[in-house]
Order: structure tokens, then sequence, then C-alpha cells
């Protein structure tokens, strides 16, 4: 009786054993065979994927180079600003690249959990792909979306012109170009068309490789909606006319450039 007994102990907890191992998130990702695992530089969160194709693992490489000392304080402010937001918030992010400030920010939210979010908008499919496999086995869906476009002042197609060779180049080696015959490769929105949700918009972030002025007129009724905290990437020959068009929907500048980019708060804030 009594051996027959242990046996019958010894399974159940064996089959337990294995159910929590194949149930529980994390371990799973620790039995991954291909994991990489990079933390950030300032926040020290550690992220982990499986990395399987070629794209993946050179687009990996980037986004490991940025998370270990990339644009410091420029991050820092982003730092700052989203331990701040308000609960059931959103930050929109235009120009996700590989994911680096989005993901960086979902694990912040995750942290807080106030059931806010960030929408990364991005039009190339492989760093969308790249981003949604880090948010799914990191367990941030909750926490962070995804959406394939380029922004402009009104939809329409177009295509991105990459520079030839690998994958592998920064978010400045490629360009996104609007079609006059409305075809292409990726799509074009606009900030009021894609910004549907009632929650309110705490911080806008915008690094669209010269589109920045489209999608800021494009986003119009939103910005004057929400009053969002506005970071844009600036380069000489549109800073002025980013500054004039912000400061039309009553926006005034913080601080000199931090990396390139320029915060603007609401004059009111």
């Amino acid at each position: 009786m009594y051996p027959a007994l242990f046996v019958t102990i010894s399974s159940v907890l064996l089959i337990v054993a294995i159910l929590w191992v194949v149930g529980c998130p994390s371990f799973r990702r620790e039995r991954l065979v291909n994991q990489t695992c990079v933390s950030h530089f300032i926040t020290q969160n550690t992220i982990c994927i499986d990395l399987k194709t070629k794209v993946e693992k050179e687009w990996f490489l980037d986004f490991q180079s940025r998370w270990r000392g990339h644009e410091e304080n420029i991050n820092r402010v982003i730092i700052d600003l989203v331990s701040r937001i308000p609960p059931n918030s959103i930050i929109l992010e235009a120009g996700g690249h590989v994911g680096d400030t989005t993901i960086m920010m979902g694990l912040q939210l995750k942290l807080l959990d106030n059931r806010s979010e960030v929408w990364s908008v991005e039009p190339d499919k492989t760093k969308v792909a790249f981003i949604n496999k880090i948010v799914t086995e990191n367990d941030l869906a909750p926490f962070v979306k995804t959406f394939q476009f380029a922004l402009s002042d009104k939809k329409s197609k177009g295509n991105i012109i990459r520079k030839k060779g690998s994958y592998l180049n920064g978010a400045g080696a490629w360009k996104v170009q609007e079609s006059s015959t409305h075809a292409g490769e990726i799509k074009f929105t606009t900030i009021d068309d894609l910004y549907t949700s009632k929650k309110k918009l705490y911080l806008l972030k915008l690094d669209v490789e010269g589109f920045e002025i489209k999608a800021l007129q494009g986003g119009k009724n939103t910005i004057e909606r929400f009053k969002p905290v506005v970071i844009v990437e600036a380069w000489k020959r549109n800073e002025q006319k980013i500054s004039r068009c912000l400061s039309s929907l009553s926006y005034r500048k913080t601080s000199g450039k931090l990396n390139g980019d320029i915060v603007y708060y609401p004059v009111d804030s």
C-alpha cells in the first residue's frame, strides 16, 4: 500500500512541476536556445529575445547598441516624463525604428502598472515584427501597441527609400517618400486619423526623418484637444518651422537640443 501511495504522490508532484514550468513565461524565456538579453544603460531594466532570423539578429544589434549608451540626455528626460504619467494615458511615438525607446517606456509602464500604454508607429514591417517579438516574449502586450504606418498630413501611400546593402542601418539611412500615384509598399496616415482613443495623449514623440511638419499638421486637432508634451527631432532646415508650427498651437520650447531633439510644453502648463 505505502509504495503505491508514494508512487502516486510522486507522479502528482512531477505533473505539477511540469505544468508550472510550461506555464511560467519567465521560465520559458530562460529556456530559449538562442536567447539574448540586454539591460538598458540608465534604467537597468532587461529584455530577452529568442533570435531566429538574420533580420532579427541584425535589428537586435542595432537595438543593443542603443540600449548600451545612446542619446543619454533625451532618454533621461523621457524617463522622467514617463515616471509622472497620469493613469490611463497614452504615449505616441512615431518613428519607432527598432523599438529601443518604445520598449524602454513600455517596461517603465509595466512597473508603474497604471493602465497606460505606448503606441509605436513605424512604417517598416520588419521593424514592427521585431518590436512585436520583444513585446510578446517580455509580457509587454498590455503596455505596448504597434502600428505599421508613416505619418503625414493626409492619408496616402508611398515607399521606403533604403540604403543598399544590409537592413542594419540607422533610421537616418533610409527615408520615406509619398507617392503621387497613391501606390506603394507603405501606408501614410495622420495623427488625427490614428488617434481614436478617448484616453489622454500625454506625450507625443516624433522622429520621422523630415516629415515632422506634415505630421504635426496632420495631428493639429489631437494636439489641441489633449495638449501633450511634444518631443521632436529637429534639423537646421526645419527647426524654425517646427517652432513656428508648435507656437501657433500655444507651445513653448523648454530648452535647446538634447541629442537632436527639442522638448515643447503647452504654454499654460
